[in-house]
């Protein structure tokens, strides 16, 4: 193995790692975003659930989703960045690809984690069938461009930290205060 090589073994193994780590993580957001979302109301009109569609909820659940991923895509970039610093373009890959994964998995968990029925969907026999019953509906992320955002997030974070790793201020800052200690 040369001194030149663009992807070594740590490259590799910071990448499975941030990929593993980004899915966890997205199991996680899903959960999270399920959790916290505002969700639409559901009224029993004749035994049938309808949906209300004239809702702040669906924008709601959209922006809820992009905070939720913006805060575990800012986790696992800050992560990647300061465990892998031997696998820098592993970690880097890694962060923006489990973004992708992770963003889409968080997605499906969320929407799997509440619960699940169809438009004009009936109530059995043995439940309650009071006209003007409210409940919480379902969420759903109508906005798909909010997947983009967790490697969107990772991209500035790797960035932002290699780009001050080789700037004027970090030179001027070691020279007035000396590095840093090691731990």
């Amino acid at each position: 193995m040369t001194g030149d090589q663009l992807f070594t073994r740590a490259d590799a193994r910071a990448l499975g790692r941030c990929l593993l780590a980004s899915l966890i993580v997205g199991g996680v957001a899903g959960v999270v975003w399920q959790a916290v979302a505002p969700k639409p109301r559901v009224i029993v009109v004749d035994g049938k659930l309808r949906v209300e569609t004239l809702t702040e909820a669906y924008a709601g659940a959209d922006m809820t989703f992009v905070f939720v991923v913006v805060s575990t895509g800012l986790i696992v970039a800050l992560a990647g960045y300061l465990l892998f610093r031997e696998g820098a373009v592993g970690a880097l890959l890694g962060c923006a690809l489990g973004g992708v994964v992770g963003s889409a998995f968080a997605w499906r968990v969320g929407e799997a984690f509440g619960p699940q029925f169809g438009a004009g969907a009936t109530i059995s026999g043995t439940a309650p069938q009071v006209n003007g019953a409210v409940f919480d509906g379902p969420i759903s992320l109508y906005s798909h461009g909010a997947l983009a955002v967790w490697p969107l997030i990772v991209g500035i974070v790797f960035g932002v930290g290699y780009g001050f790793k080789s700037s004027r201020l970090r030179k001027q800052l070691l020279a007035s205060y000396g590095a840093p200690a090691k731990l």
